[in-house]
């Protein structure tokens, strides 16, 4: 009987001994996976620590990744970032998706319109700073908004007063042109290089597509080497000193603008000049929203500037240190430049690349590194996005009707 049961504990001796070992092997193999899948997420989402000095003196860091394309991102130097809201949180085929940063101005107008029907009818004032086209600001003044419309080049002139001209006697009330080039100060000659064309700027002449300054006397034949007249925007705004060079509202000049519920800025690399001429007005809100092409390759380039990304950065901080939150739109190149698919595809996958959203310095240097990690001999002229920047105390409907208000309006003081 001793035999015969000592016989039987074997099998189940055995039987334990197999269980302990298929669970140390799933414990492993689960083990083995939780390593491989940490090593996959380091290697193509997070950057080491140790940082490295790139050949512009610029201290960055390297991601994880033996390619010679590594993606390096600027060592966070800025206290303030933007929302992303506006990229992640937008509705699937919605007008703000399919329109990206064009959108915003039609959207924001919708917003304004509700607005100006809870004032029984009272004014509510837009600006639109760099025209090229009087689509826009018709678009707000047929809408019973008050326009403000800013464009210096005298070769787009014409084709914006005879927009204005053909409009209804109930449009034209609303429309106050400025034949102008925003700036840090006002009545200060500058050199302007005019062609009518969405390329006009402040400075001499460029080739845009090879992003090179021609030297004097090389002015493009399309272009007109011009000298135009400097306006700060807190001129028109806070103070409302400066009368409109074409006042088509035929109201003279008017007393101090309280608010601007919307200013859009577009000026080909000269926002942050337009900027210091804003000052007043933003650090007393005066704005409720302000849209404003960021490319900080052209505001570089067109400010001679040798270390990437000052000036961009310190323009969008002068925005956050006043309170005002910044939303993000998606990264876009030239639409009729020859653009690497993969650079396209690379700048707004979060799947594949963690765009530095919550330090403006890197975010900025971003769009440096997506022309590095994907160089063309082809295309020069880098990437931008257009930014979003909110007043804390912006105006809204009590119930936004566009996608952008509702977004927004969480941000806002008053939530």
């Amino acid at each position: 009987m001793v035999k015969i049961a000592s016989r039987k504990k074997k099998p189940n001796g055995l039987g334990e001994n197999k269980i302990i070992v298929i669970a140390i092997i799933f414990l492993a193999l689960f083990l083995v996976g939780t390593l491989f899948y940490a090593v996959y997420k380091l290697h193509h989402t997070t950057a080491q620590i140790s940082p490295s000095t790139a050949g512009d003196g610029s201290t960055t860091i390297t991601t994880a990744s033996s390619s010679s394309n590594n993606l390096r991102v600027s060592s966070p130097s800025s206290k303030y970032g933007l929302l992303d809201d506006l990229v992640t949180k937008r509705r699937a085929g919605g007008r703000l998706h399919k329109g990206g940063g064009d959108s915003l101005w039609d959207l924001l107008l919708e917003e304004a319109v509700m607005i100006r029907s809870e004032n029984n009818g009272g004014d509510v004032n837009i600006m639109e700073v760099g025209m090229h086209s009087p689509k826009q600001c018709l678009m707000a003044a047929k809408k019973g908004l008050q326009a403000y419309c800013v464009e210096p080049s005298p070769n787009s002139l014409g084709r914006i007063m005879q927009g204005f001209e053909v409009a209804d006697d109930s449009t034209k009330k609303n429309i106050r042109f400025y034949q102008m080039a925003a700036g840090s100060s006002t009545g200060i000659d500058l050199e302007f290089s005019s062609s009518g064309g969405t390329g006009d700027h402040v400075g001499g002449a460029i080739d845009i597509w090879k992003m090179q300054k021609l030297a004097d006397g090389h002015q493009p034949s399309h272009e007109n080497k011009v000298t135009v007249k400097s306006v700060a925007i807190d001129d028109i705004i806070a103070d409302n000193i400066v009368e409109p060079t074409n006042d088509l509202a035929g109201r003279g000049k008017r007393n101090r603008i309280d608010n601007m519920f919307l200013v859009k800025v577009d000026t080909q690399g000269f926002e942050p000049s337009v900027f210091s001429g804003l000052t007043k007005s933003i650090a007393e809100h005066k704005i409720d929203f302000l849209i404003t092409e960021y490319w900080p390759k052209g505001i570089d380039f067109m400010n001679d500037m040798t270390d990437k990304c000052a000036k961009p950065v310190a323009m969008l901080e002068m925005l956050a240190s006043s309170g005002y939150k910044l939303f993000a739109m998606s990264n876009v190149s030239h639409p009729s430049s020859t653009v690497p698919e993969e650079a396209k595809h690379f700048l707004n996958d979060s799947r594949i690349n963690n765009i530095p959203y919550h330090d403006l310095k890197a975010h900025c240097m971003f769009f440096y590194e997506v022309e590095r990690k994907f160089p063309s001999e082809e295309y020069s002229m880098g990437y931008w996005t257009d930014i979003l920047a909110v007043s804390p105390t912006a105006r809204l409907p009590d119930v936004p009707v566009s996608e952008v208000g509702q977004l927004v309006k969480p941000h806002l003081q008053s939530q």
